[in-house]
């Protein structure tokens, strides 16, 4: 889900995450609940994006467009 959403352009920061907002506060980054939750694949994914967002929008787009 969180590759879709990179993929498509989505910004990150217009996603609400109720859940989120309610274990861990409004505050709480994608980034953080990720770590908290130990999703390694989620946070691995975010922090290639946080570090190049074009690059890694262009990966993956071409990732999903291939299958």
């Amino acid at each position: 889900m969180v590759e879709w959403l990179i993929a498509s352009g989505r910004d990150l920061g217009d996603i609400e995450l109720m859940k989120g907002k309610e274990l861990y506060g409004p505050e709480c980054t994608a980034l953080e609940v990720a770590r908290y939750q130990e999703s390694t694949e989620v946070v691995s994914v975010l922090e290639r994006f946080i570090a190049n967002p074009t690059q890694t929008r262009h990966e993956l787009r071409e990732a999903w467009s291939a299958g």
